[in-house]
């Protein structure tokens, strides 16, 4: 079963948190209560310049004012590092949504041996930016976001901390709201590890990129010298009851291209599929049945249920974005690899209606194809098997928060 740790988090300094989680491009005005567009110099996000898509020596050079920018920041108290570990939790609250976790650190062993388990798989190209990242900057500026089956037990806990005055309340410019609180005591922190000894394994939500590159960087470290006992050993993550978690589907936009005939493709998904005009007003924010689909034009919203009621082998084979990939997706518009293929794009169906319209208005748009998005139970059994999701099956929203918490793993500092 994994473990839990606590850690000296580096949190920025009370007096600058409100300006931290912002973006570099946004200060928040404490005279007038509001957010300006103006230059802010204590953003966090100065940290993530080498989190660039660039390569060799201009990556070099964006490592390096990274690792500076990070120095600069402890050196001028405008980040400071707890004296003694210490758990943590957060809470966002975010539209109608509240979601606390447990940020605390794992051993990469657990991850390595899949007790904290995994349903994606990563890309080499950005395993091997995010490692330089880490073994040069030497911190987790974002904790892995992490699952688990709802126990009672840790939820007294976590909602007997929350009844506490917070360490940091603050709200950023989309009216996000952020709380955190520093756990310091140490029976309480036995308390929440020993609740945790319980579950017999984590689930990684978002973030299989950051955890490999902690596996990554300790398995190169452990080659080259004894440190490894310490450096890279734990990375840090958040801890989600599985109850409190929001997933949304991922939109598959067809672009337009010469081999496509609208004409014929409506024909063909006529073979398998009932089409029902519709209302995209309407049906947008609806909760899709299982296996049907929405299918969107600029002018026109169609219904596709299917003529047959599907039947599947494995649990992946179910999921309706394999369905979509399976049925319509391969054998209509012949997209064997959406990953690859430059005729589709993707993105979450969290976003504003508005938005999707323009997305549908866009010269190079064709239609765009909407469906439910996975349940948490589909995500535990896939990961359970060793099996892994579609491509872009699951969004995890809304996203942690980076730079509130950060961890060190290796000393950078001269």
């Amino acid at each position: 079963m994994p473990q839990i740790r606590p850690f000296k988090g580096i949190r920025p300094d009370s007096s600058k948190v409100q300006q931290s989680i912002l973006p570099s491009s946004i200060v928040f005005d404490e005279t007038q209560h509001l957010f300006k567009n103006e230059d802010n110099p204590y953003s966090y996000t100065r940290l993530l310049s080498a989190l660039a898509p660039v390569e060799g020596l201009e990556m070099e050079k964006l490592l390096q004012q990274s690792k500076q920018q990070f120095e600069d920041f402890l050196g001028a108290n405008v980040f400071v590092q707890d004296s003694e570990p210490c758990l943590y939790l957060y809470q966002i609250d975010h539209q109608s949504t509240t979601q606390q976790g447990i940020i605390c650190t794992v051993d990469v062993m657990d991850y390595a041996n899949n007790t904290i388990k995994k349903h994606e798989n990563t890309r080499k190209n950005r395993e091997i930016q995010l490692q330089k990242f880490l073994s040069t900057i030497g911190i987790n500026t974002t904790p892995v976001i992490l699952t688990y089956k709802s126990q009672h037990n840790i939820d007294t806990l976590v909602y007997n901390i929350s009844q506490k005055q917070a360490t940091f309340d603050v709200k950023n410019h989309e009216n996000n709201r952020f709380q955190l609180w520093k756990i310091e005591d140490t029976s309480t922190i036995e308390n929440l590890q020993e609740a945790f000894e319980q579950i017999n394994h984590f689930y990684i939500a978002d973030g299989h990129h950051r955890a490999k590159i902690a596996l990554n960087c300790f398995d190169e470290l452990a080659d080259k010298t004894d440190a490894a006992n310490t450096d890279f050993k734990d990375f840090m993550v958040v801890l989600f009851p599985d109850n409190q978690l929001k997933i949304h589907p991922f939109y598959r936009l067809i672009k337009k291209d010469e081999t496509f005939d609208l004409n014929k493709i409506l024909d063909h998904l006529k073979q398998n599929y009932l089409l029902k005009p519709c209302s995209l007003e309407q049906m947008y924010y609806q909760y899709l049945e299982k296996n049907c689909f929405l299918i969107c034009l600029n002018d026109k919203t169609y219904l596709l249920k299917p003529k047959q009621k599907p039947v599947f082998d494995t649990v992946i084979d179910r999921l309706d974005v394999s369905i979509l990939q399976n049925t319509i997706l391969e054998p209509v518009f012949g997209i064997a690899n959406p990953s690859t293929d430059q005729r589709i794009a993707f993105g979450s169906h969290n976003i504003a209606l508005a938005d999707f319209k323009a997305l549908l208005n866009q010269k190079d748009t064709l239609m765009i194809f909407l469906s439910r998005a996975p349940s948490v139970e589909d995500v535990f059994a896939i990961a359970d098997n060793k099996q892994t999701m579609p491509p872009k099956s699951t969004s995890f929203e809304p996203k942690m928060l980076s730079g509130l918490v950060m961890h060190q793993v290796k000393n950078t500092r001269p």
